[in-house]
């Protein structure tokens, strides 16, 4: 996906808050949740989502849609460092 379409959805749907976040190779973020809505896309490297005990990769390109309060971890890309454009509703 595009970035700059990415952006302009973003603001479309309400997520006024946008901001760009890369996570060093190999981070791990341990179960928590967040008071706000969550939209990203991947540009770099993969995120895996733990939830409700499934987990799911995203890739380079594929967008992540997360309500607010809901306890998730973590996992980023073990290899190389991963970036992604995030979305905040709240």
């Amino acid at each position: 996906m595009d970035a700059q379409f990415f952006r302009s959805g973003l603001e479309a749907d309400g997520y006024l808050e946008v901001v760009d976040r890369t996570f060093d190779a190999g981070t791990v973020i341990g179960d928590h949740g967040h008071d706000y809505d969550v939209r990203l896309l991947v540009v770099q490297g993969s995120l895996t989502l733990g939830c409700n005990g499934t987990s799911r990769t995203f890739r380079t390109g594929e967008v992540l849609e997360l309500d607010r309060n809901i306890p998730h971890t973590e996992r980023y890309d073990a290899d190389v460092a991963t970036t992604m454009i995030v979305g905040r509703r709240y």
